[in-house]
């Protein structure tokens, strides 16, 4: 996936600096990184500007925007790959640069909630792995406990499973499970 980021800021010629880029060292005039047409630009810039020697050229992605926050224009593939698909549903499918990850419940209904999340985390583990990435790569993850009386024994497994520094995002909230037994349900997304 690639995400160019429009900066309403005037630019050049009053166009935005969607994906402006160039590269370090020598500018197209022979000037080094610190030349004053760098510094003074409103432009914000990343490495490869075509007129810089670089690969993008410019033009195709600057054109005049209002002024306004920063907007975020994605090119998205549509390209959809899904892993260990059964006739209900698929336990990974990964489209558009994310990797999303069926509900996991245990397969040891019953037991308690901490054999329970380990279980589950443990098979997530496995699945995103089987997508080529890991737990650090979770933006969000959604959990589904049977009884509220559970939120602490979940967070104390789920505390120790995430990575340091790279908390996702999370909802938890109290519902019926489908199954007798089973008190946890989770499905995360990650960037692949």
């Amino acid at each position: 996936m690639i995400i160019f980021v429009e900066i309403a800021d005037g630019g050049r010629d009053g166009h935005s600096s969607i994906g402006r880029r160039e590269t370090r060292g020598a500018c197209a005039a022979g000037v080094n990184d610190t030349c004053a047409h760098r510094r003074s630009s409103p432009v914000r810039r990343l490495p490869d500007d075509s007129a810089h020697g670089g690969g993008f050229p410019s033009h195709l992605f600057s054109r005049p925007v209002a002024a306004g926050p920063a907007k975020v224009q994605t090119l998205m593939s549509s390209e959809i790959k899904r892993l260990q698909t059964g006739a209900r549903m698929s336990q990974v499918v990964i489209a558009n640069g994310f990797v999303h990850l069926a509900g996991q419940v245990p397969d040891t209904a019953g037991a308690p909630i901490a054999v329970q999340a380990t279980e589950i985390l443990t098979r997530i583990d496995a699945l995103l792995a089987s997508a080529g990435v890991d737990k650090t790569r979770v933006l969000t993850a959604n959990v589904w406990l049977s009884d509220a009386a559970h939120f602490d024994a979940f967070n104390a497994v789920w505390d120790a499973w995430v990575p340091a520094g790279h908390a996702p995002t999370r909802a938890c909230v109290q519902a019926l499970l489908m199954k007798p037994g089973l008190d946890v349900e989770i499905a995360v997304t990650a960037l692949a």
